[in-house]
């Protein structure tokens, strides 16, 4: 652990190294674009996404008094279980809040946001027609459309989701991306996932609700905010924009 002190106002920026900071004195807030979210005090821990995803956190950290925390590199926390729940816990947490309209996160929101950018215009145009056909699903269970209308919207999110995954692997082999295999599974398995459950649709077992746009908000944006982050930095780091 590599103590640190950060004066009162102080913007805390994210070591070269992955890991967390730990207060152990003081307090801070978690901000984003100007707006509070979270208000940390002793004991509390942030820049949870550096250690799990090895990507950077959307948000950033302000002391709000004369703070003393503790860096604690991912190395530390890898192997222990129960501190790599915590860290996902948190993750998703905060992850909910800034995907959201509410301040408790209960409101899906599929408007996009600059934070949301991997720095890379090919795929954030592609992020960008994601997440206005999950909107357009989600305003149509609102409104309660029918099952026809339902289902051609969520078939052009899945088409175009896979042409996505396609064309981003392929960008990713062009480049000799280190982790392309590993990044084509997970596309295979996000798949996987949204036909299972689009096929349980069209067998009449359950119905498009609120659970259902839950599933996608995660399944589109959690994947962008961790997976296509890392890659976007690959490939910016080859003057890929």
């Amino acid at each position: 652990m590599v103590p640190h002190n950060f004066a009162a106002g102080d913007r805390i920026q994210k070591e070269k190294e992955r890991g967390i900071y730990v207060i152990k004195e003081g307090r801070c807030e978690i901000f984003l674009n100007d707006d509070k979210m979270e208000m940390l005090d002793r004991g509390d821990f942030f820049f949870e996404s550096t250690v799990l995803f090895g990507s950077p956190d959307l948000y950033q950290v302000r002391a709000i008094n004369n703070t003393e925390a503790y860096f604690i590199g991912s190395e530390a926390l890898e192997n222990i279980p129960i501190v790599q729940w915590k860290l996902f816990e948190l993750y998703n947490k905060r992850l909910s809040r800034i995907t959201s309209n509410g301040d408790d996160g209960s409101t899906p929101n599929f408007q996009w946001k600059e934070e949301y950018s991997v720095s890379v215009q090919e795929i954030d145009a592609d992020h960008k027609r994601m997440l206005e056909a999950a909107e357009k699903l989600n305003r149509a269970i609102e409104i309660k459309e029918n099952r026809e209308v339902l289902n051609d919207i969520l078939d052009f999110l899945i088409t175009y989701t896979r042409e996505h995954f396609k064309k981003e692997e392929d960008m990713m082999k062009s480049y000799f991306y280190p982790e392309a295999e590993e990044h084509s599974k997970k596309h295979a398995k996000l798949t996987e996932e949204v036909l299972s459950l689009k096929n349980t649709f069209d067998a009449g077992e359950i119905e498009m609700d609120s659970e259902f746009i839950n599933f996608l908000q995660s399944w589109i944006i959690d994947h962008i905010l961790t997976e296509d982050m890392q890659c976007g930095t690959f490939l910016n780091h080859r003057s890929i924009y």
